[in-house]
């Protein structure tokens, strides 16, 4: 199936290529089948693991049964990247590919007079299907796999690109282009081609921007609802790619009319921080709990002393407190409190909260998260207003400050993507704020607008993937998941709720979703894959 961009009625990119199933579906897999589809990934990350362990057959990756087994254990077998390239073979050949009839390379300069010209060039031949653009940068520079990138490309896209790697540097790329990815660097990378039709569709370069004229034109072709399409094709270039071009960025920003403060965060990636409107929409802070006065008052206390974020509420969700302590408290009128009683079902007691809120925005927030960020609120509340944008969430990190939340992926199962632990590369994706499938609950920003569209979460997944499913239903709807790497808050894990992994709620949701079916999580490189403690290459 072709990754293609749709839009909606916000003009939100819709790129989930799913269907959510509910369980009374004909067409649902079946129980039986959602069980063997976790007992299979199971079995995978046993074998990639190289040594049997029951624990690791039934016990989610990331619980604490599992981490003790992987303890026992030992550490993977399997080698963890730290050195670049670490993932991509260079296949450079010392002669450059034969002149392709359907392709039309055009060597690109960065002065008005030279954009000008390549217009008119492209306007002027039309006996060519495909441009290749290769930039001062690379000084006319045919790389070698551009011949397989234009013979693989689907006949119905507007462009094709693909990972590519050069001596020290690699770029791999997912199925689909991130709307908000490409803000924040170069995801598609200088491997591309565009259809002579689609460029001519947009107007081709602007000849104001310069050496941003390429990726601005990107930019616009993804706005405007070209299709793109992922090659498996790797090229080979001779070095690595040009800096990053904030006037691309900037000028998108203008068209979308976003106002942000930009920053350049590295050579190739940049730093967009969206500001709340002057007069700040009121923000319900909901903190679900059960007893637990000590993680409860260190995170409250912690949100007090250090947001600058000024028009905020702190509810807290009580879930059956019965110890005398956390009663008093609750009972003392520092904090609004919405009692949500029953069985734990953390979706149930998060739309209970949001149902009794009268705020325009929404923060879910786990009393084992402690703010360590003045402008953490002030920067989540930005994005999550964004007219495309339903769900974002932060970085988390434990106490020691190693990785615990750097978004969520489902390569080929849900799991928190975490910089430095599972995820061994230190390229541009993990550094940038991006689309992502999902964001954990454990701090969530939305619009209260947004989510009661999707009718908040499902309840049926009381303990677990609740948050994942409810992120994915807003994609469906037109409203994209933020991730920002730039706000960080410290997280310990599984303090208040234990290790009730709820397998049910597994099987449910790969029913839902139809996991290693027709799921595609378009966010995540194409070619990565998590089964085990580390992710994977495929060739």
């Amino acid at each position: 199936m072709l990754p293609s961009y749709g839009h909606g009625e916000r003009g939100a990119t819709v790129v989930i290529r799913a269907t959510r199933h509910n369980a009374d579906d004909p067409d649902i897999v079946s129980v039986e089948q959602a069980r063997m589809v976790w007992s299979a990934h199971q079995m995978r990350i046993q074998h990639n693991l190289g040594r049997p362990a029951f624990a690791l057959r039934v016990a989610p990756p990331g619980s604490a049964l599992y981490r003790l087994a992987r303890r026992v254990l030992g550490p993977s077998t399997s080698p963890v990247a730290t050195t670049w390239p670490v993932r991509l073979t260079a296949t450079r050949g010392t002669a450059l590919p034969p002149q392709l009839d359907s392709t039309l390379v055009l060597n690109l300069r960065d002065d008005t007079p030279s954009i000008e010209a390549t217009n008119a060039l492209v306007r002027t031949t039309s006996d060519v299907s495909w441009l290749f653009p290769v930039s001062a940068h690379d000084a006319g520079e045919r790389p070698s796999g551009l011949s397989e990138l234009v013979s693989r490309a689907p006949s119905e896209a507007d462009v094709v690109y693909c990972d590519e790697v050069a001596p020290g540097y690699e770029n791999l790329t997912p199925s689909a282009p991130g709307r908000h990815t490409l803000l924040s660097y170069n995801q598609l990378g200088r491997s591309v081609i565009i259809r002579r039709e689609a460029w001519l569709k947009v107007g081709g370069l602007d000849d104001t921007l310069g050496a941003a004229a390429l990726a601005d034109l990107l930019l616009r072709l993804v706005e405007t609802g070209a299709t793109f399409a992922r090659s498996t094709a790797v090229l080979s270039w001779s070095q690595p790619a040009a800096p990053f071009q904030l006037g691309a960025l900037e000028r998108a920003l203008g068209r979308r009319e976003i106002t942000a403060t930009v920053t350049r965060d590295g050579e190739r990636r940049a730093q967009w921080r969206v500001a709340p409107p002057a007069v700040e929409p009121t923000v319900d802070i909901l903190i679900p709990t059960r007893n637990r006065l000590d993680l409860l008052s260190q995170c409250i206390a912690s949100v007090r002393s250090t947001t600058t974020y000024e028009n905020y509420r702190i509810v807290v969700l009580d879930n059956d407190s019965n110890e005398p302590a956390t009663l008093e408290y609750l009972n003392s009128g520092d904090v609004a409190v919405t009692t949500c009683p029953g069985p734990f079902n953390y979706a149930s007691i998060i739309n209970r909260g949001v149902a009794a809120s009268s705020a325009e925005v929404i923060v879910t927030l786990n009393n084992d998260v402690t703010v360590t960020d003045p402008e953490w609120l002030s920067t989540l509340v930005g994005y999550a207003l964004l007219p495309d944008v339903g769900i974002v969430g932060p970085r988390l990190v434990n106490a020691e400050g190693t990785s615990d939340h750097d978004g969520i992926t489902i390569a080929p199962y849900p799991q928190h993507l975490q910089r430095g632990v599972n995820y061994g590369w230190d390229d541009d994706f993990v550094h940038v704020i991006r689309n992502v499938a999902a964001v954990t609950g454990a701090c969530q920003v939305f619009e209260r607008g947004k989510w009661n569209a999707v009718n908040g979460m499902d309840e049926s997944l009381a303990v677990t993937f609740n948050d994942i499913d409810v992120c994915l239903r807003m994609n469906l709807a037109g409203y994209e998941t933020l991730f920002t790497p730039y706000v960080e808050l410290i997280h310990i894990g599984k303090a208040s709720r234990g290790t009730n992994e709820a397998l049910d709620d597994h099987f449910r949701f790969i029913q839902y979703w139809n996991i290693a079916g027709g799921f595609d999580d378009p966010y995540c490189p194409a070619r990565l894959e998590l089964v085990g403690p580390r992710y994977t290459v495929r060739a």
